[in-house]
Order: C-alpha cells, then structure tokens, then sequence
C-alpha cells in the first residue's frame, strides 16, 4: 500500500508543481496598472514562479524590461528570437504558428519563450526556470497582467 502511494505521489508530483505554478502566476498583482510597475511585476511573476529571470522583449529582440534577478538580458531576448523565427516560417500561408517555445540546456535550465500581442503588437515573455519541470503554457497566467500594464 505505501509502495503504491509513493509510485502515485511520484508520477504526480511534476503535475502538482505545474499546477502550483499556474496558480501562484495567476495571484500576481499588477500594482497601480502603470507602466512604472513592469519591472515589479516581472520581479512578482520571478518570485512566485520561481525563475532565475524574467524578461520582456519586443518583435526586434530588444529588452523592454527584466526582472531585477536577470542576467545576461540580451542573450534571453536573442533566444526569444528564435520564436518569431519560428512563428514567422511556420506560419505562412495559414498554418498555425506556434506561441511557445522551451529549450533546455546542458546546466539543467529551461528557457521558456512566451509570445503574445498587446494592441496588435508582438512581444516575447522569457523566463528561465533551473530544475523545475515547465508546459509550454506556463507563462499563460502572467501574460493578462503584462497586457493590463502594457495598455496602459
């Protein structure tokens, strides 16, 4: 009986931390809505989801902001990138293009690239998660208060 609760518990526990993630993002507060307050917020959605770096870039690669635990910024926004590559080829002609993409390196990081539009334009939330096990849609819960801010 314990030999089969422990196998369960083990199966489900990566399904258990994926819900807690998606939960703790969804209980990030936006502060006063204002645009001042996106560095904060992607400081929240770090602490919360537990990321070694949050950033936000635009359809150029370019940083808009990040999380004051973020290092090598450039670099993030250059892997976001990839995505708007990826979307833009996959894409033509009508086919779906992909909104996600998570890449997993030899240090056990996972680098997840999130893009979404704010008022028609296309921007990449990228975060960076060491030993934690993510979904393609875990930045999903986040990106309705990065848009709020943003529409501001």
């Amino acid at each position: 009986d314990n030999d089969l609760r422990s196998t369960v518990e083990h199966v489900l526990s990566p399904l258990a931390r994926r819900e807690r993630l998606l939960v703790a993002l969804a209980d990030v507060e936006t502060g006063s809505g204002h645009q001042g307050d996106l560095a904060r917020l992607l400081d929240r959605i770090a602490e919360k989801g537990q990321f070694r770096a949050v950033v936000l870039s635009d359809d150029a690669g370019l940083p808009l902001a990040a999380s004051s635990n973020s290092w090598d910024i450039e670099r993030l926004s250059a892997i976001g990138s990839l995505l708007l590559v990826s979307a833009d080829r996959i894409g033509r002609e009508g086919a779906a293009a992909p909104l996600s993409l998570m890449l997993h390196d030899e240090e056990n990081n996972v680098t997840l690239c999130r893009l979404f539009r704010v008022r028609g334009k296309r921007l990449l939330l990228i975060a960076v998660a060491t030993g934690v096990e993510l979904t393609s849609t875990a930045l999903d819960p986040a990106l309705t208060m990065v848009d709020t801010i943003l529409s501001q």
